[in-house]
């Protein structure tokens, strides 16, 4: 008599399995743009400022905004510790429920204590989320579409963050509290439908043969490839010999892994991770999604229905680009690397340009404001043309099987500590020196370049066991 099939042998096959894990990820990162952008058309709404006094303040505002950040750091490191031991799918599942219960608690805030308190457990869920999402991703994708399939997650990333900037928009006609509780209740959404796909994937293939469940893994991979055996048993041959190796050069799993200097230079991949987000976040993109209408209003001097409106905008453009960008294909085609070497060049660029044009003494010059805003509008499609998808992928590409989850996570949370650095000092910042602010991220971006150049192997159209021998 055969032995039972395998728990993991039945379910979805092939290309619909693979459309149940994309949609399960990319709604995890469509909750996360519409959080990054949310805040933006709130922070000058009267109606929001309202709710305590205390929010005039430019740095309490701040706070306020980045605690959400906070929260997302916290979780990066319980994702960090738990990866390994609990499973992908299940860590961010339990993620959905915290995201679910911070957002709902969040729109019904009757003071500041309440929106910061559930703002923090919203960030924790979006940190698991965020840490784990890319690698569970990667993970399923069979290596030929891997860069175009985990692009379209951050697709919807910034679907998610032009929804936030139009959904404030529509919202600000309203004149009770509807214009600021709205947006946020909005973001329970996304988690309750990421639950039932979800329950449909199983767990990620690596994560069982680092398990030791070569069965499980295997009954998974056959799943992936249907129509082609001898694939899922190449690919589980190779996810052996990766962790064999990882098992030579580590026997502890714990957070400082990463740090190891051993054979497959774990120190090394850990620092090239962390870098690319910190790069990422250097580059000023949180002034442009977090604090869009905050520019457009107190450098550009746009009245606030018309900051909007521009954010609104700006977020649509940035969608285009992003899609532009996934369905050239240009993140295997060109390569990650050289790819955020122009979008960093560029980005440089428009934040000269923007410190240029948004002085005191052009306040009221029309010529200038147009310059200043087109030099925004230019800065987020080269952000998510050039930046959007590699700076998330990289960091798990290059991450050897035994740290990806360690080396994820916290790679999200320098993304996040490095995020809440800009969002809590932005206000002030614009309030304290004005256009002199930009300056810091021209100058970021040009070294961004050159740290690219000189220190990255590129890893497109490489599998993730053959960028282990890097």
């Amino acid at each position: 008599m055969e032995p039972p099939p395998h728990k993991y042998a039945k379910g979805l096959r092939g290309n619909a399995l693979l459309a149940v894990v994309v949609t399960f990820c990319s709604l995890g990162f469509l909750l996360f743009g519409y959080d990054q952008g949310v805040m933006g058309g709130l922070v000058i709404n009267p109606l929001f400022l309202g709710l305590d006094a205390r929010l005039q303040d430019p740095d309490i505002l701040g706070i306020t905004v980045a605690t959400f950040l906070l929260g997302g750091l916290a979780g990066s490191i319980l994702a960090s510790t738990l990866s390994n031991k609990i499973g992908r799918k299940p860590i961010v599942l339990s993620a959905s429920v915290l995201t679910i219960i911070g957002g709902a608690v969040q729109s019904a805030a009757v003071n500041l204590g309440m929106l910061i308190s559930f703002r923090i457990i919203l960030g924790i869920g979006v940190g698991l989320m965020t840490s784990l999402c890319p690698a569970l991703l990667l993970e399923f994708c069979p290596t030929r579409i891997r860069g175009m399939v985990s692009s379209i997650e951050l697709i919807l990333c910034a679907t998610g963050l032009v929804l936030s900037f139009w959904v404030d928009y529509g919202a600000a006609s309203y004149t009770s509290s509807f214009s600021w509780r709205f947006p946020l209740a909005l973001q329970v959404a996304f988690p309750l439908l990421m639950i039932p796909f979800g329950l449909l994937m199983p767990e990620s293939p690596r994560y069982l043969a680092a398990n030791h469940d070569d069965a499980g893994a295997l009954a998974v991979l056959h799943r992936i490839y249907p129509n082609d055996p001898s694939e899922a048993e190449r690919v589980m041959t190779q996810l052996q010999e990766a962790i064999r190796l990882e098992h030579e050069v580590s026997r502890s799993s714990g957070y400082w892994t990463a740090f190891q200097n051993n054979k497959q230079r774990f120190r090394y991949r850990t620092l090239l991770a962390l870098g690319v987000q910190f790069c990422q976040q250097s580059s000023g993109i949180n002034v442009v999604t977090y604090y869009g209408t905050y520019v457009f209003s107190t450098s550009l001097g746009l009245e606030p229905k018309a900051a909007l409106l521009m954010n609104g905008w700006n977020g649509i453009l940035a969608v285009g680009s992003t899609t532009v960008s996934v369905l050239t294909g240009l993140v295997d085609s060109v390569g990650r690397i050289r790819l955020m070497m122009i979008g960093a060049a560029m980005m440089g660029i428009s934040m000269a340009i923007l410190a240029g044009t948004t002085g005191p003494q052009h306040a009221g010059d029309k010529m200038y404001g147009a310059a200043g805003t087109a030099f925004i509008f230019i800065f987020l499609s080269f952000f998510s043309s050039c930046w959007l998808a590699p700076s998330w992928i990289y960091p798990s590409e290059i991450a050897p099987l035994a740290i990806r989850g360690q080396v994820a996570s916290m790679g999200s949370g320098v993304n996040l500590l490095s995020n809440f650095a800009v969002v809590q000092i932005t206000p002030k910042a614009i309030q304290n020196i004005s256009n002199r602010y930009f300056i810091v991220f021209a100058v970021f971006n040009a070294v961004t370049v050159f740290a690219l150049y000189f220190l990255y192997p590129e890893t497109s159209r490489l599998t993730l066991e053959e960028i282990d021998l890097l």
